[in-house]
């Protein structure tokens, strides 16, 4: 949290996947498979730089450890619903599938824990109605550390998000690659029967 909340305090941004040709590329994407989002839960929603002059969804919520940064999203979007909090720790006021998309963009890297790491997709598998839309590492960035270089980033290949939440009743629709380490990957829930909707 500490680093986080010195960097927002410091008026830095989330980071360049939140911006430029990064973020037109991740807005492609979803607008072609996920056109309307307009419930959506953001876990990891940080400076909202990533939306851009795009309008909050009409129903909206922003989760994040960083104090101050919920405090300035508060302020850019009055209409939308912020909370501070772990990704990782269940939220009681959210009832199971409230929000039709859920989003955890160039989150997942930089969750140290591994149980940490598997309840935040539990907790984003429980909020989700329809889609839930993943930017994150596809392939290993910190060689030069292994997996991790022990302060906020950690690697762990996609078949370590991949599992669970197919175990959870969801299908991979979507895979795309932005270079060798970025992807995006977008799911979406099976219904009773096994079709996707």
């Amino acid at each position: 949290m500490e680093y986080w909340e010195q960097r927002y305090i410091n008026d830095e941004t989330s980071g360049p996947g939140s911006i430029g040709r990064a973020r037109e590329w991740k807005w492609s994407i979803i607008d072609r498979e996920v056109p309307l989002i307009d419930s959506v839960i953001d876990l990891g929603c940080g400076d909202l730089t990533f939306w851009g002059e795009r309008h909050s969804p009409k129903n909206y919520v922003g989760i994040d450890i960083s104090p101050t940064i919920i405090w300035k999203n508060r302020l850019r979007w009055p209409q939308a619903q912020f909370k501070v909090g772990d990704v990782a720790i269940r939220d009681p006021d959210i009832t199971e599938k409230s929000y039709e998309v859920g989003l955890c963009l160039d989150v997942l890297f930089h969750i140290m824990g591994e149980e940490d790491y598997l309840s935040t997709l539990h907790n984003l598998s429980l909020y989700v109605k329809k889609h839930i839309i993943i930017s994150t590492w596809s392939s290993n960035p910190l060689k030069t550390w292994g997996v991790t270089d022990g302060t906020y980033q950690h690697y762990r290949p996609p078949t370590s998000f991949l599992y669970p939440l197919r175990e959870d009743g969801w299908t991979l629709t979507c895979e795309e690659h932005y270079n060798k380490v970025n992807a995006i990957y977008i799911f979406t829930r099976n219904d009773e029967r096994g079709h996707q909707f």
